[in-house]
């Protein structure tokens, strides 16, 4: 599964403060493979060509990618390591139950170019342009407002989720990175981070709960104003030209009124579908970052209910499926909670600002015996995922030095 290993993408991994993300897309590999496999150990029994087969697929809900598989199982060309029909024939029945596309290294590698978007993003949100040494998932949890010093936060994880959806949805506008390109297509203008989605997400990530001094100056500031103050700048540049200061005020609210006779578009018309009796995506979309024509399309359909259905099963899947596939990857939705990690209460952290008394999540009774046992399995979880990014990091540091050594053997 270490196929397609990329040493300077693991190094971008690494530095990108994103490893709750990380380790919950490779835990999430494991589990996958063994759900088809049976077993940890017969995962003894898949190799390279395998993976290369199987990764991307989603065999429980594609026909197209079951029929695909199960040809390549029954012609004795996959898993030739496995000799025992009775077990070939029971790969067959587990596929049915894999919900989502297949994961490995390759494709962790590539979607980890549109989670750096996102986490990007959101540390961005929370803290501006300042870099600070913290994920991206502790820096929300200490602007989180609800939090529940006893252990796991379904509410906070409820709302963070909710979060990354909203950053899905306006992803362009908010970091000014156009989408890989459709065949044909011309690239754009050069885009630019939209002051009005900014102020949006903003809005929206106080009503989740989340409050930090960027949230609030972002929340506040008049994003039309910003827009208006700009246009003119560029228009007349100050190095050149200059406006009357008395007047200025009145000129832009005179902009900002202009801007307000717009209409909104009606987007509701606009509804994907997480699979197809057409065509599917292609293999190769099914990973990394977006395309414009996906992006466009399926950015009105980002809601965290419909996510959570299981998808029934069709001819093939579409992008918007990809898209669910992904994020299940690195946040884990509820229609498969075993594998949704609690959030650990971070050391330091300050609590935030309370909101509405009607946010609040309803209070449990504590008892000394459900504290002393949420902190041990805080304690046990903190020990597993530290032992899990260890090892991770322990693989990455092996394949460095593998690189080098025949680098220099090479050359010499």
């Amino acid at each position: 599964m270490r196929e397609g290993f990329e040493i300077g993408t693991w190094h971008k991994i690494i530095g990108g403060k994103c490893d709750e993300e990380v380790v919950r897309y490779m835990e999430f590999t494991l589990e996958s493979w063994v759900k088809l496999m049976g077993s940890k150990e017969a995962l003894i029994n898949v190799d390279t060509e395998d993976v290369k087969e199987f990764q991307l697929r989603v065999p429980g809900v594609s026909q197209v990618d079951y029929r695909y598989l199960a040809d390549l199982i029954e012609g004795g060309m996959a898993f030739k390591r496995l000799t025992n029909v009775e077990e070939r024939l029971q790969i067959l029945h587990r596929m049915k139950n894999i919900n989502y596309l297949l994961p490995s290294i390759y494709t962790l590698q590539k979607d980890f170019k549109y989670l750096r978007l996102c986490t990007d993003t959101m540390k961005r949100l929370l803290h501006g342009k300042r870099k600070i040494p913290l994920t991206a998932q502790v820096l929300a949890y200490d602007a989180f407002s609800h939090k529940d010093p006893i252990g796991p936060d379904d509410v906070f994880f409820e709302r963070l989720k909710s979060l990354y959806l909203y950053i899905m949805q306006d992803l362009v506008e908010l970091t000014g990175e156009w989408p890989l390109l459709e065949d044909g297509e011309e690239p754009p203008e050069t885009p630019f981070r939209h002051p009005t989605n900014w102020h949006q997400l903003a809005q929206n990530a106080r009503r989740l709960g989340f409050e930090s001094d960027e949230i609030m100056r972002l929340a506040v500031t008049n994003p039309d104003e910003q827009v208006a103050s700009k246009a003119l700048q560029d228009a007349r540049p100050t190095a050149f030209y200059e406006y009357d200061e008395s007047e200025m005020q009145n000129i832009l609210c005179r902009i900002v009124h202009a801007f307000e006779r717009a209409r909104a578009r009606d987007f509701t018309d606009i509804e994907s579908t997480f699979t197809t009796i057409g065509s599917g995506e292609p293999i190769a979309r099914r990973c990394g970052r977006q395309y414009s024509g996906a992006y466009m399309r399926d950015r009105w359909s980002f809601d965290l209910s419909a996510f959570s259905r299981r998808t029934s099963e069709s001819r093939d899947i579409t992008s918007l499926f990809v898209r669910k596939s992904v994020f299940h990857a690195f946040w884990r939705l509820n229609e498969d909670r075993d594998g949704d990690e609690p959030m650990l209460h971070p050391e330091g952290s300050s609590p935030g600002p309370q909101t509405r008394e009607s946010d609040q999540p309803p209070e449990a009774p504590a008892t000394s015996e459900s504290t002393e046992s949420a902190r041990r399995d805080n304690d046990n979880q903190r020990e597993v995922e530290t032992a899990f990014v260890g090892a991770a990091k322990c693989n990455i540091s092996a394949k460095v030095n593998e690189s080098r050594e025949q680098h220099l053997s090479g050359s010499t």
